[in-house]
């Protein structure tokens, strides 16, 4: 055991260095916790700007409800009338909702990984940590149960 002391020696310098860092970093977050007693409104900031997104897309899928039903009945008339010309314009309105649907899609699932990252961390600072939906419906309530789905949901998380 003759290394044993200089492996002692070596641990001390790591554990002074570690401490060393700590005593930064403990530093830095009393600043930032000073910061937001500062100004606790900073902290809804993020919330209001999610809460509009929130709205906008609410408007989204009101209007994308309305065009489709629009759109439903335009295509059980045609098929009533049948036309190749009708046909055409039907195909190419189609192809715009379905990519209007993948758009939506895609900001429905961007919301929901905001919405996660935001209200988890909010949950944490509030000392909770279920959120609301993660058992609410048989789906949801298998989602929860999947040690990934958290972490597939933050690591997804875009504007």
């Amino acid at each position: 055991m003759p290394d044993a002391p200089l492996q002692m020696h070596n641990d001390h310098r790591e554990w002074v260095s570690d401490e060393s860092r700590w005593r930064e970093e403990l530093t830095c977050w009393r600043r930032d916790l000073d910061e937001v007693r500062r100004d606790p409104r900073s902290l809804e900031y993020p919330i209001a700007d999610f809460s509009k997104d929130l709205d906008a897309y609410t408007v989204s899928l009101q209007r994308q409800r309305t065009a489709m039903a629009v759109h439903e009945h335009a295509l059980v008339q045609f098929e009533r009338e049948q036309g190749d010309d009708r046909l055409q314009r039907m195909a190419q309105l189609h192809q715009k909702y379905t990519d209007r649907h993948a758009e939506l899609q895609a900001a429905h699932h961007r919301l929901k990984a905001r919405r996660h990252l935001l209200v988890s961390h909010w949950r944490k600072l509030v000392g909770t940590h279920r959120l609301c939906d993660e058992t609410s419906t048989p789906a949801a309530a298998a989602l929860a149960t999947c040690p990934l789905s958290s972490a597939m949901l933050v690591g997804t998380a875009g504007g």
